[in-house]
């Protein structure tokens, strides 16, 4: 059921499942919170060691505190014992250590973090007891009885759940989800022999690191764990020895002996990966670890995807009953309750229900006439088809082929200024050459040169499927040297009769805003916003070549209805502290441009940052790092200005899920969802749905206001990123981060794949990398 807000315009109340849970501790019962340490000191990275040797005395440990539950460097029990005590215990290597435990206090309620720990703790010894499987650092288990086989595409699709504790708002709650996981039959062996076969030899190692580096991939073997490819080492094989607890041994022998396994191949190198947060390096054997994920062929594949999909996207009534089935094993079943009793735990398996909010979809304007405007549907889209907000002249502009495709040439160019009088805008005459992929940057080199004619505003490239050195050297040069806009098509989207009209009225769309001709803009300005407000978004992309540096992607409104922005890029190192400098110094160059834009009349009253890219764990830094950077270049470079910065963390990447519940049963929410209270992590936080998906279960997205100088109201933020959602002139419709992150995402991606290097000046003003 809808009500009707009648205090806030625009906004109206409904009813919101979740799929959270409530735990409730009994406060007569206490947890004790144990210490340990060894003699001689055992470094606290060393995990295995430490659990070697805890595991030799757990019977000595529990006569004592009974029953106990270890996280890190803490063990916690029922038990209270205020006289600390220590246990000899011996290691392999015949060395005595002394285990020393200590009573370092108690858990309450006001304790978070250790709750949390504790909570969790006890929550993954319950999930073990019901058969599944942690496979990665994340809090994902996975039923391995339940895989389901999909032959024709040689891989398997592991089901499971994402299930944590988190403290949101006022109390802990339980947090389950359906989760999958694609495990590939093809080994890394199988994987660097083609690489090897493609490469016919040459520059191997750089071959196998590009392809490889980053890749998880599965170990199928023991408690089938996943691991991060972290470098490929070609001058070790598996009859090297490495240190065990039983002494040195050869991997082909450790195998052997520990898990019945032959290695067939003695000569093939090894992975490099780490544990322990990343600070024990490892290695891998390649023949016994397999690839996980969907390949770049597979998402090219329609039908394969299609196959995945019919185990891996539940729709919203599916996925509730999943999330809700999982809490009622929790609580009910008889192994899983022995342990609730025991740490005093219990999980009422009724989902979590809230009162949310929905904004009234948006009215975009599209024209300059008052009546030049398009109501958002139900679906969060909108259709862009006879005008555009305001359209600047091209006069000059290239269209470049191979000689295959040109052909499809004056077609294409004959629908596009076709599409162009449509929409209000001039498209000149193109000026066209062929161009073959080995020469491509000499010819784009020659157009720009003023002596060859007019220097052009937009070259358009017809690229060939799969053609990464044409697309990349089409990027580099025109960024770089030239400062040109470039508009890259793929020629099999001009030879498909079925999508060619809709592809070329998106094209249209793309080539006019890359020159400075405006779409679109939300028809109404957020109420009580100052108009003199200006956004930002910020993302850091890892570079793909200089893989120590990181890209900073920063993007800046200069036009109070958000149409205009600056941009701007940074390459570091992957330092917190170089970030937040980097961010301070593209915040002054944005102020200038801004006081530019408005021919030097004013500066913005109001700053709000949509920062993506930041963890819950990274937050405290962001605030102690990046938000200070920013309100030091205010007093340092801009005297008496002061304007009231918002900060606000945007995550994506959530296992939070709203549900809405109609006749049929639990549905997606409409876009304009917002859920403001109860489930999320704090007073300043919301969840916001701002698309629409067509198929399976939508995600909403978490904004955390992590500084709030001028105390600007929740709902207030929450409507201007709503309406930011809708200004991303690559969609006609929402999308699901504010457009300013996206951009800068998109920014930070295109310059740390193609480009690595700061762009032209020229291009500032313009978004390019659309």
């Amino acid at each position: 059921m809808v009500e009707r807000v009648n205090q806030f315009s625009g906004i109206a109340r409904e009813r919101i499942s979740t799929n959270f849970y409530r735990l409730d501790r009994s406060p007569l019962n206490q947890i004790s919170i144990y210490s340990y340490s060894f003699i001689p000191e055992i470094e606290s990275d060393n995990r295995i060691l430490r659990t070697q040797l805890l595991n030799k005395c757990k019977s000595l440990i529990e006569k004592k505190i009974g029953m106990f539950i270890r996280s890190g460097n803490t063990l916690f029990s029922k038990t209270y014992l205020s006289d600390s005590f220590s246990i000899p215990v011996y290691c392999h290597e015949n060395t005595e250590y002394i285990l020393v435990i200590i009573l370092a206090g108690f858990i309450d309620k006001k304790n978070i973090d250790v709750y949390r720990m504790y909570s969790n703790s006890a929550l993954k010894k319950m999930l073990q007891c019901l058969d599944l499987k942690q496979i990665t650092k994340m809090p994902k288990y996975f039923d391995i009885r339940q895989t389901q086989r999909i032959e024709q595409h040689r891989l398997e699709v592991w089901r499971g759940y994402t299930a944590s504790f988190s403290h949101n708002l006022k109390e802990m709650l339980l947090n389950i989800d359906f989760s999958s996981k694609i495990v590939r039959d093809t080994t890394v062996l199988q994987a660097m022999e083609e690489i090897r076969n493609r490469c016919r030899g040459q520059n191997l190692d750089a071959n196998l690191d590009n392809e490889l580096i980053g890749q998880t991939i599965m170990a199928k073997y023991g408690n089938f764990k996943c691991y991060r490819i972290e470098g490929i080492i070609l001058n070790e094989n598996p009859t090297i020895n490495f240190l065990t607890k039983d002494g040195s041994l050869s991997y082909i022998e450790y195998f052997r002996k520990t898990y019945n396994i032959n290695i067939n191949f003695t000569k093939q190198p090894l992975i490099k990966s780490y544990i322990e947060k990343g600070t024990k390096e490892i290695r891998l054997i390649p023949e016994l670890c397999v690839l996980t994920g969907i390949s770049e062929d597979m998402k090219k594949d329609y039908r394969a995807m299609n196959d995945i999909a019919a185990y891996t996207r539940l729709e919203p009534i599916k996925r509730f009953d999943v999330s809700m089935m999982l809490a009622k094993k929790l609580a009910n079943n008889e192994t899983c309750r022995e342990i609730c009793d025991e740490y005093n735990i219990h999980i009422d398996p009724t989902p979590i229900v809230v009162d949310g909010f929905r904004f009234d979809m948006e009215m975009i304007k599209i024209g300059e006439k008052n009546s030049d405007f398009v109501c958002v549907d139900k679906k969060g889209v909108f259709f862009v088809d006879n005008s555009i907000l305001k359209a600047v002249e091209i006069k000059n502009w290239v269209v470049l082929t191979t000689e295959r495709d040109a052909m499809y040439r004056d077609k294409l160019i004959k629908t596009l200024v076709n599409k162009a009088g449509l929409i209000g805008l001039k498209l000149g005459p193109a000026m066209t050459y062929e161009y073959h992929p080995k020469n491509v940057d000499s010819l784009i080199r020659s157009l720009g040169k003023q002596q060859n004619g007019p220097v052009p505003q937009i070259i358009l490239v017809v690229v060939a499927p799969g053609d990464k050195k044409v697309y990349n050297d089409t990027k580099a040069i025109c960024s770089l040297t030239l400062g040109i806009p470039t508009q890259c098509i793929k020629a099999n989207n001009i030879t498909n009769a079925k999508k060619f009209d809709s592809i070329m009225s998106k094209l249209i769309i793309q080539i006019a805003v890359k020159t400075g001709s405006l779409a679109w803009s939300n028809l109404h300005p957020v109420p009580n916003l100052p108009i003199r407000t200006m956004v930002v978004g910020i993302d850091v992309f890892h570079d793909t070549v200089q893989k120590a540096k990181s890209v900073l992607g920063f993007v800046a409104s200069i036009h109070p209805k958000f149409t205009n922005y600056y941009n701007t890029v940074r390459i570091h190192e992957k330092s917190g502290q170089e970030i937040a400098n980097n961010i301070g110094e593209c915040m002054l160059e944005a102020l200038h441009a801004f006081h530019k834009a408005t021919k030097n009349r004013f500066m913005p009253e109001v700053i709000i940052i949509f920062r993506d890219g930041i963890s819950d764990s990274q937050i405290k830094a962001t605030k102690d790092s990046e938000v200070k950077s920013i309100k030091k270049m205010f007093l340092t470079d801009f005297q008496g200005y002061s304007p009231n910065l918002v900060y606000v963390i945007v995550n994506k990447n959530t296992n939070a899920k709203l549900f809405s519940k109609g006749t049929g049963g639990y549905t997606n929410p409409n876009p304009g969802t917002l859920v403001n209270s109860t489930i999320v992590p704090d007073e300043q936080s919301f969840y916001l749905i701002s698309h629409y998906v067509t198929q399976g279960m939508v995600s909403p997205t978490l904004y955390r206001i992590i500084d709030n100088d001028g105390n600007i109201d929740l709902m207030i933020i929450a409507r201007l990123a709503f309406k930011l959602c809708f200004m991303y002139y690559n969609w006609s419709g929402g999308i699901k981060i504010p457009a300013p992150t996206m951009m800068a995402h998109k920014l930070a991606f295109l310059v740390g794949q193609s480009i690595h290097q700061i762009y032209h000046e020229q291009l500032r003003l313009l978004p390019w990398f659309y």
